[in-house]
């Protein structure tokens, strides 16, 4: 009778927090459902998260069509339309490819995937709610203080807030209670299922916060079973083998994720580039902290805290329980100095650049603390209120330290502190009312949450509702019905610029064409390689959009079609023509531009240049080379005796009155700024502005001003001014004419920074009768450091005559299936073939059925020596370690096959 009482109550307590749950999130989101607003708005939501549901709904669908189709079970891993070319689940698994939320979209049609990422949302944040309640229940809080102390949990600034706009990141937020609560499981002797489920479906959905997870719950372990449970020696030891035991064989149960996942990530620009770690964060970071604590604020990326108010209230209390909890004020403080110092955002950020996208564990201990003061808000002693009113005192004076706190909603959030400080304050004071604390606490949760969330949401406050797409806008946005019908007669295999269209990121996911758009964390290190060695205007190499309008570029990678804005037509290579086929799109006329001689999807060398040799070239010579001979590492052709020569016609940058030159420091007086460079320039060439720039310093408003000026100006003007801090990129321009183009470079304190210092500004094709001057610009004022700078030209003639030879010997007849690409080639002599797509390991080449050795070409692509006479060429696809990730997986499932076995046996 007691346990049927029991489960009960414990199934009354989910109901209570169901209903509650519902009722706060119809009162913090109700402005999106009043105005018909989805919870996508113009960024990552939309081109990264909203496209990855889309794509991912339409890849499942697609396979069990075929499979009830008869056609077999086959699993698309790769793709011609993820940017140059990419893996599915590299891409995918950081989108939620593994995630088992996001094939709820598969209930609607994929034009109404935007209702399903908002009802993606909820549940999630509903089930991280849940799994927090049974958390904090499994610890020993009673339901009346678990309620409110789950929602603060899973409404806190970074799922309330982060997630709507990166919707994988509330993977996080889901399982990382649950993984807690299955280590406090194996560490009181219980069955281990709960952790390992938990540790896997976290694996599988986003492999990043799982990394995160992992070593916040190791932590977490270590010092429960040393300082709490006292073990040591041989228990000590037993319990880290468990721990060990059932840790690896989550991992090895997701290893067909994982495994293939990491081995990518590892060899990735944003973890192989050196970057120096900062002893702190920048001042104005501190002095945002209070505000972002109780408030909407962010300090910096990715620090979102938004704990409300209370939560403020109820860890101050904590600490005046002078002789109790000490294990919890140590993990508040903790947790608080790692939120505060770069280099732990770094190691939990998987050493790539310090961010803290933890904070949802921060919250999880601070929505603890809010369960254990409710259940003991009233014995809090007279020395606790002096303590609190001290405490926010403090907070309050450093929300309005500076003006860049100064903002309506923090006064808000400020005016909400005292408020309900005072509240608590009457309520303490008074033994009358000290019965109704917990549930003042109660009410402040509920309201302190609604607050901050309309701070964000409503039209009063940041009016996030009102920026975010309306119900099918997200779909109209990533298509492009009328421009794209325009190519659909077309045949064979080629890529499609889109520049003129000016549209999203990973668009051509949604519409099915091929191009050169990519906007997803992970990206092949060959990819990576290509747009730096290259030169591209490109800052982060898993943001790359376009070829710069660069002829040689462009037919390497297939590119035959180009969307040209009116007015805009000198953008374009010169060997592309205007056809007769057009469309309207924001009320200008886009033309479809056809390439003059486009090159297959395969084409031939008859020689090979040694990468080694190529990196010593400069950025003109390089893609010059690349006509004469394959870029790669071996091969048993004969080498190329390409002679770069003399490509630059620089002689050199003219001062004035607001450019001043010191070697390589390059002083700008005025904002947009410019100097002429004498340069020749030729009617039968393309002209590129070569620039390499490793730093800049700026010169503020304050730089600028006299002691005097400084005086007079308002305090909050100064204070404007002074905590502005040093910005983290910059952009050099190159214009002839009414041409013109910019170039943008990182400083190293941008978290994104990673080693771009040179490119090539490409000016097209020049005529050279407007006698225009060929001139270099800066945007800000101050001193730029230019390393080196040139104008290169590439002539036309040779263009045009390398892409013809490359073309004589292609591949035709060419077939792309699924994880295939086959064709037929005919070539008198032994030749290097290259294709169009990135290489990568999971390629397998086979000529005539023979399998034969394939390597990267020209850097990145896929490249194979054939030998002379009429082939059958075939490469097929399988992502690398995929395989073995699967034998991992097999393997894991022996493993808990054989311990539940165990397990039984001992147990009867």
């Amino acid at each position: 009778m007691w346990k049927r009482t029991e489960k009960n109550h414990k199934y009354s307590g989910i109901i209570c927090f169901t209903f509650a749950y519902f009722l706060v999130a119809f009162l913090v989101l109700h402005p999106f459902l009043f105005q018909g607003k989805s919870l996508i708005h113009d960024g990552d939501s939309l081109r990264q998260h909203y496209v990855a549901l889309v794509y991912l709904r339409r890849w499942v669908k697609e396979i069990f069509l075929r499979l009830f189709r008869g056609e077999g079970f086959h699993v698309p891993l790769f793709d011609l339309n993820i940017g140059y070319g990419g893996d599915l689940i590299t891409t995918f698994a950081y989108y939620g490819i593994g995630d088992p939320f996001t094939y709820i979209t598969l209930f609607v049609h994929e034009s109404r995937v935007d209702l399903m990422y908002g009802i993606i949302y909820w549940l999630k944040i509903y089930c991280a709610g849940l799994a927090a309640f049974s958390f904090f229940r499994y610890h020993g809080r009673s339901s009346f203080a678990a309620i409110p102390a789950s929602l603060l949990y899973c409404f806190s600034g970074f799922a309330m807030f982060l997630g709507r706009g990166q919707l994988s990141f509330l993977s996080a937020v889901v399982w990382f209670p649950l993984v807690c609560l299955g280590a406090d499981k194996i560490l009181d002797g219980k069955k281990p299922w709960i952790f390992v489920t938990s540790l896997f479906f976290a694996a599988i959905s986003n492999f990043y916060f799982y990394y995160m997870m992992v070593l916040l719950v190791t932590g977490y372990v270590i010092y429960r079973a040393v300082v709490l449970k006292k073990l040591r020696g041989k228990a000590l030891f037993e319990m880290a083998g468990r721990f060990a035991f059932f840790g690896i064989t989550a991992a090895a149960l997701s290893g067909f994720m994982l495994l293939p996942v990491f081995t990518t990530v590892l060899s990735t620009a944003r973890i192989t580039y050196e970057k120096s770690i900062p002893a702190h964060y920048p001042l104005s970071f501190y002095l945002k902290y209070p505000a972002a604590f109780i408030g909407t604020m962010s300090p910096i990326d990715w620090t979102s805290l938004s704990f409300t108010p209370v939560v403020f209230i109820t860890d101050v209390l904590l600490f005046t329980r002078w002789k109790k909890y000490g294990s919890l004020k140590l993990g508040l403080v903790v947790l608080f100095l790692m939120s505060a110092l770069p280099a732990a955002g770094t190691v939990l950020n998987g050493f790539s650049y310090p961010s803290n996208r933890w904070i949802w564990a921060f919250g999880l201990l601070n929505a603890y603390v809010f369960a254990v003061i409710t259940e003991e808000i009233s014995e809090i002693c007279l020395g606790g209120v002096v303590f609190l009113i001290f405490m926010t005192a403090v907070c309050l004076f450093m929300c309005n330290l500076t003006v860049l706190t100064d903002t309506s909603s923090v006064k808000v959030s400020c005016i909400a502190l005292i408020t309900m400080t005072v509240l608590f304050l009457v309520f303490i004071l008074f033994e009358g009312l000290r019965k109704y604390l917990s549930l003042l606490l109660y009410v402040c949760a509920f309201s302190g949450i609604i607050l901050t969330g309309l701070l964000n949401f409503a039209k009063w406050g940041n009016n996030a509702a009102g920026k975010a797409l309306y119900f099918g806008e997200p779909f109209e946005e990533m298509t492009e019905p009328e421009a794209d019908a325009l190519i659909k007669d077309k045949e064979g295999v080629y890529r499609l610029a889109n520049d003129g269209l000016e549209e999203h990121s990973n668009s051509q996911l949604i519409r099915k064409t091929n191009g050169t758009n990519y906007y997803f964390s992970v990206v092949s290190p060959y990819i990576s390689e290509y747009l730096d060695r290259m030169g591209f205007n490109v800052t982060r190499a898993f943001q790359y959009r376009t070829e710069d309008d660069r002829s040689i570029a462009e037919a390497l990678s297939m590119t035959r079609y180009a969307f040209v804005r009116e007015g805009w037509e000198g953008n374009r290579p010169f060997d592309y023509h205007k056809t007769d086929r057009w469309t309207v799109k924001d009320d200008s006329i886009i033309y479809l531009y056809e390439a003059d001689e486009p090159l297959p999807l395969g084409y031939t060398y008859d020689y090979w240049i040694p990468k080694s040799r190529f990196e010593q070239m400069n950025l003109a010579e390089r893609q010059a080379a690349m006509l004469y001979g394959a870029v790669m590492e071996e091969s048993s052709l004969k080498e190329s005796d390409f002679e770069p020569g003399n490509r630059s016609v620089y002689h050199g940058i003219e001062e004035n009155e607001n450019i001043a030159i010191d070697g390589e420091n390059i002083l700008v007086k005025a904002e947009g700024a410019s100097a002429a460079l004498n340069a020749k320039v030729r009617d039968d060439a393309e002209t590129y502005v070569y620039i390499k720039s490793t730093d800049f310093y700026p010169i503020t408003p304050l730089d600028s001003m006299t002691e005097e000026e400084r005086e007079e100006l308002p305090a909050k003007e100064w204070q404007e001014l002074r905590f502005a801090g040093k910005p983290n990129q910059y952009s050099i321009g190159a214009s002839y004419g009414e041409k013109m183009d910019v170039a943008d470079f990182m400083l190293k304190n941008n978290i994104y920074y990673g080693g771009h210092t040179e490119t090539m500004i490409n000016l097209g094709v020049l005529n050279s009768e407007e006698e225009e001057e060929l001139r270099i610009h800066f945007e800000d004022k101050g001193i730029y450091r230019l390393d080196a700078i040139d104008v290169y030209e590439q002539p036309v003639k040779e263009v045009r005559e390398r892409i013809h030879a490359l073309k004589e010997e292609s591949l035709t007849d060419t077939e792309i299936g699924i994880n295939r690409i086959s064709g037929s080639l005919t070539v008198k002599q032994p030749k290097l073939l290259v294709l169009s797509v990135p290489y990568s390991p999971g390629w397998c080449a086979f000529i005539d059925g023979q399998r034969v050795k394939c390597s990267p070409a020209n850097l990145m692509y896929l490249g194979m020596e054939v030998p002379a006479g009429t082939h059958n060429i075939e490469v097929r696809y399988r992502t690398p370690y995929f395989l073995m990730g699967a034998l991992l997986c097999l393997s894991g499932i022996i493993f808990l096959t054989v311990y539940g076995f165990i397990f039984r046996e001992k147990t009867k």
